[in-house]
This record gives structure tokens, C-alpha cells and sequence, in this order.
């Protein structure tokens, strides 16, 4: 999905800057090239507000994933974990259906020297 987002990020950067291109050459074309001139002109533009908006959605979906993948990473180091300390566990998991498609889990732990 990074990958996936880094893409559509690409290509609305791009479609972003055609636009402020546009606009700037509208401009040179109408003898405003001072470039304070020209990037208070194009902040002002509201045609390129949703252009802006875009770009910003898909740079804050990217830290959403981001944040998602390191969450996933750290929560999988911690199952390891657990894991790990809990191999020797003598006591295993018991999942049952009964007749009524009922599920029962229950848990046996041997009591003595069996």
C-alpha cells in the first residue's frame, strides 16, 4: 500500500504542478513575472485549491499507512515474544464443536506427574 500511495501521491504532485504551470504562464502572460507577484497570485488561485487539497490527502493517507505498517512490525516483535517465553508451556489450547455448532475452547493443564 506504500508503494500503491507513493504513486498516486506522484501523480497528484504532478497534476499539481501542471496547473500551477498554467497558471503561472497566464501570468507571464499578463507581465507579472516578480516572483513574490507570482506566488501570492497562485496562492490566491482558487483553482488550484483542489489540486492542493489532493496532494494533502494523499501525504496524510501515506502516514496513515506508515504508521500502520510500524504498528503491525511492533505488534508482530511482541508476538514473537510471547512466543518465545510461552514455547515451554505445558498446556495446549483445546478448540471443540459440539453437536449444536457450538464452539468450546478450553484449556488442560497437567496437575502431578502424569
Amino acid at each position: 500500500m506504500l508503494l500503491r500511495i507513493a504513486s498516486r501521491l506522484g501523480s497528484a504532485q504532478r497534476q499539481l504542478d501542471v496547473r500551477e504551470d498554467e497558471a503561472s504562464a497566464g501570468l507571464a502572460a499578463d507581465d507579472i513575472t516578480d516572483p513574490i507577484e507570482v506566488a501570492a497570485a497562485l496562492e490566491a488561485d482558487e483553482t488550484l485549491d483542489s489540486p492542493r487539497n489532493l496532494v494533502s490527502s494523499r501525504e496524510q493517507q501515506r502516514e496513515d499507512w506508515l504508521a500502520l505498517g510500524i504498528f503491525l512490525v511492533l505488534l508482530s516483535g511482541a508476538d514473537a515474544f510471547v512466543s518465545a517465553h510461552l514455547q515451554d508451556f505445558p498446556a495446549r489450547p483445546v478448540f471443540a464443536v459440539t453437536a449444536d455448532d457450538r464452539v468450546e475452547i478450553g484449556l488442560r493443564i497437567p496437575l502431578g506427574n502424569r
